[in-house]
């Protein structure tokens, strides 16, 4: 009998024991700093504890939710792998930065090696909801995991020119994937070609933002034949663009999907390389290359060196900029190179319409990286790392983290925010990233969801814009958004991708003397039983 109450004592003193370890399985204290606010720890590439965790931007987020920050780096190339041991050891951060793939999510998920979030999170924390919303996959992820969510998937800036809509619609209960198939509001790519409009007005020729292909060809062989920039026959380049965005002009005028796998009219996977309309597309870059649309040398030309040919004359047309960025950087470095000649005057941009009469181009799913929580933490932890989710995907938070440090690098007038921080010697807002090196966490966790209106060059703005309308007035052929291919991981299907370099093979094809037909067919003759069960594959799996 005595027995018997000295083992039920026990009993009841460990099952006390596992009853206080609740909300933190290994019954550890957890850090706080001098101030008594939980220190969490942030493993991520290339962060630095030293610089990320002593700014100014640094300490009005913290102190704002009330926490610190204990930033550990994941550096070099294997910092997903590297990640992905801490992971699975137990040894993890509080907060850790991973590649997203869909099988590993649902593999931490299940074995509960990561935190899984509160039922009620939708609700607690709305302004995160909304962000996961605008991945396009939050269906995907509550439907693979039983309704709970294993961690948080960074939604990328794809959909940015419409935030306002997408946060109104997600408020009225709208399904926000089905909203990102709107033509409206359906992402196509910024590919352009910056040309001379000034060039083109001295030679007659009529321009509109979107060209014929044989129209836009036949600009590029008149732009060389002028020689307007007085460099010599020699010098001259039609059209500037290296051997890893030649295709993008050339293949995707024939086959948006050229490059990937995708479902065809039947819905069913098939690779695009084996497809005939990429030899067609094929077959066009070849003439343009023999024809002496392209420098000799693209094949080497390095993306970087691409302006200079535009600046120095020696070309009237680049590609890609119909990108803000890439369009603004364009235009400094054409004025400087050109004194006395003004952007606005001399550089405009134009996409092309395909032989087929429609707009080709993609359209890309919106998700980039995740980030994984330690199950061991207390749910008070939790919610305060939930929290800074929250207040950086909000409309209060995302213009902070985006524009910096309210007072001193930005101010609010009248509703409208005001830039205040300093320019640099081109007239452009020093970049916050330069300012505040923890900018390097706080714009990546999650991604503030705000549109930055940059003032710095508004005839840049307003070009990207011009075109981006254009384009969804005629009718589009698109790589479509596809969220379950994207999380696809299968070994023999990530092998074939990393083998076969298509912008590699398609140059290699191209200045050889080999006819381009013969040669393309011998070359998809080495790979098409292995892409042809790669996509049988797809289809047995994906297609369930």
């Amino acid at each position: 009998m005595k027995k018997t109450v000295v083992w039920l004592l026990v009993l009841v003193l460990a099952f006390g024991a596992l009853l206080s370890g609740c909300g933190n399985s290994k019954g550890k204290e957890e850090a706080k700093d001098s101030d008594g606010r939980f220190v969490i720890s942030v493993a991520m590439p290339n962060a630095d504890n030293e610089t990320w965790g002593n700014d100014d931007y640094y300490r009005y987020i913290t102190d704002k939710i009330g926490i610190s920050i204990d930033f550990k780096a994941l550096s070099g190339a294997s910092a997903s792998e590297k990640a992905r041991i801490t992971i699975l050891s137990g040894d993890m951060a509080d907060v850790t930065y991973c590649d997203f793939i869909m099988d590993e999510y649902l593999k931490y998920g299940k074995q509960g090696v990561v935190k899984t979030l509160p039922a009620d999170w939708e609700e607690k924390y709305p302004n995160l909801g909304f962000s996961m919303a605008m991945t396009g996959m939050l269906d995907e992820l509550k439907a693979a995991g039983d309704n709970e969510i294993y961690g948080l998937v960074r939604p990328m800036d794809r959909y940015h020119d419409f935030l306002a809509e997408f946060r109104q619609g997600y408020s009225e209960g709208k399904n926000i994937s089905d909203m990102m198939s709107i033509q409206e509001y359906r992402h196509i790519d910024k590919y352009g070609f910056a040309y001379r409009k000034d060039w083109a007005e001295q030679l007659g020729i009529k321009v509109d933002k979107i060209m014929t292909y044989d129209a836009f060809m036949d600009m590029a062989r008149k732009f060389k034949e002028a020689d307007l920039g007085n460099v010599g026959a020699d010098n001259v380049v039609a059209i500037a663009v290296d051997h890893t965005e030649a295709p993008n002009i050339f293949v995707t005028a024939f086959n948006s999907s050229y490059k990937f796998f995708h479902k065809d009219e039947s819905g069913k996977y098939v690779c695009g390389f084996l497809e005939d309309s990429t030899t067609e597309g094929l077959k066009a870059y070849k003439e343009a290359y023999t024809s002496g649309l392209l420098a000799k040398d693209f094949y080497t030309q390095k993306a970087q060196n691409l302006n200079g040919l535009f600046c120095a004359q020696r070309s009237g047309i680049i590609f890609p900029r119909g990108e803000f960025t890439a369009i603004r950087k364009l235009n400094t470095e054409f004025e400087k190179a050109n004194l006395g000649l003004k952007a606005k005057d001399c550089i405009d941009i134009c996409w092309i319409i395909s032989p087929d009469g429609k707009v080709h181009g993609r359209e890309e799913s919106n998700f980039y990286g995740g980030y994984y929580f330690n199950p061991d933490m207390s749910d008070e932890k939790f919610a305060k790392i939930l929290e800074l989710a929250d207040y950086v995907s909000s409309e209060e938070g995302g213009p902070q983290v985006k524009l910096g440090v309210p007072d001193k690098d930005f101010k609010v007038e009248n509703g409208e925010y005001i830039i205040t921080r300093e320019k640099t010697e081109d007239g452009n807002y020093v970049d916050v990233a330069k300012l505040y090196p923890s900018y390097g966490f706080f714009a990546y966790f999650i991604n503030p969801q705000y549109k930055v209106q940059i003032e710095s060059d508004p005839y840049a703005m307003e070009l990207q814009n011009d075109l981006l309308k254009a384009k969804k007035e005629y009718e589009l052929s698109l790589l479509n958004r596809d969220v379950v291919r994207d999380c696809y991981s299968d070994e023999d299907y990530n092998k074939f991708r990393a083998t076969y370099d298509v912008n590699s093979m398609f140059a290699e094809l191209v200045v050889s003397d080999e006819d381009i037909e013969t040669a393309w067919a011998k070359k998809k003759d080495e790979f098409r039983t292995t892409a042809e069960s790669i996509a049988a594959k797809m289809n047995e799996t994906l297609l369930k």
